[in-house]
């Protein structure tokens, strides 16, 4: 279980080379870095680029029940 934006960091991958990997551009990793929910799509394509390791449960945090569940990001 990783956030997105750590996941990148320690894998040494900037936002604009992993928007490639994924088919995005960099503007929206950068928001699914700041918690914004990606589409099924999106997602699926994250899970598979980061080998399972960043997950949709990644972008709630299940453990805090007062905090309002993230916005789904527009493509």
């Amino acid at each position: 279980m990783a956030k997105l934006s750590d996941w990148l960091k320690a894998n040494n991958i900037t936002q604009k080379r992993f928007a490639e990997i994924i088919g995005a551009n960099q503007a929206a990793v950068s928001r699914y870095c700041q918690d914004r929910v990606p589409d099924r799509d999106r997602m699926a394509k994250i899970h598979s680029a980061t080998n399972g390791e960043v997950t949709a449960n990644d972008f709630f945090d299940l453990d805090d029940p007062d905090r309002a569940a993230p916005e789904v990001a527009a493509e």
